[in-house]
């Protein structure tokens, strides 16, 4: 498991870019869910 996740990393931070364009990907998917549910609420 410990292995794994330090290979993540590695390949994380080999492409930071990539991984902060996912995370701010990830960020507004989750806001668009929020906004839905405050929606239908």
């Amino acid at each position: 498991m410990i292995r794994l996740v330090h290979r993540v990393f590695n390949i994380l931070a080999m492409s930071q870019q990539s991984a902060i364009i996912h995370s701010h990907d990830i960020f507004c998917v989750s806001a668009l869910l929020l906004s839905r549910k405050r929606r239908a609420t």
